[in-house]
């Protein structure tokens, strides 16, 4: 049983234990977190541990996250909602796997942490997760999930011209960078867009994060 699931993230638990089984977990499009918030909850310890469901009877429905940031050096990428204060002594980063950490305040869930987010990150779905980091391209992403953000999305729509031009420089200097690993890599121009989504099966695989563009 679990949550629904629409935009927002899901959690699958098993019916008799309440154990967390499997997740999705989405990458929200609406902002960029306050970098001193993140930095403060990337600060807090992981607390290793599975979250377990109490009330097993009824449905229940996660509210889509909001924001996103890319630490600095690379290695975490923080998912929020926009309500997430700044981490205090009623906060936890549980961490559910080696990469994967769920953020809570008070008891509420609003956000998660995919750590070493580069080592997840794959050309289209399917493809092999490298399960390496690659310094060369922390800043290609960090430059990514700025640009293909609110309001730039609705100007992607549009066909803004310098929208264009923008991801289309991106794309070469992905390509260049990285010839053989992102060979496919495309700009996503028109079509739908999904952007980095850690996906989990269940508990004994590891995470990936996917990108990719259609249309």
């Amino acid at each position: 049983m679990g949550s629904s699931f629409d935009w927002s993230d899901e959690f699958r638990f098993d019916k008799h234990t309440g154990r967390l089984t499997s997740f999705v977990l989405k990458t929200p499009e609406a902002g960029l977190v306050d970098p001193e918030v993140a930095r403060v909850w990337l600060a807090l310890p992981r607390q290793t541990g599975i979250p377990v469901l109490e009330d097993r009877e009824n449905g229940f429905h996660i509210d889509p996250l909001d924001l996103r940031f890319l630490a600095n050096d690379g290695r975490a990428l923080v998912v929020t909602d926009a309500s997430l204060p700044r981490a205090d002594g009623d906060s936890l980063r549980l961490a559910i796997d080696t990469d994967v950490d769920l953020l809570f305040h008070r008891g509420r869930y609003l956000g998660w942490i995919l750590n070493n987010p580069v080592a997840h990150l794959v050309a289209e779905p399917g493809d092999r997760i490298p399960g390496s980091d690659d310094p060369r391209l922390h800043d290609l992403l960090r430059e990514y999930l700025t640009l293909v953000v609110q309001p730039n999305i609705d100007r992607m729509s549009d066909e803004d011209p310098a929208m264009r031009e923008a991801l289309e420089a991106l794309e070469a200097r992905i390509q260049a960078s990285t010839p053989s690993r992102h060979a496919r890599w495309k700009a996503p121009w028109s079509g739908s867009l999904r952007s980095f989504i850690p996906d989990r099966n269940n508990l004994g695989n590891k995470s990936g994060v996917r990108g990719w563009a259609s249309g």
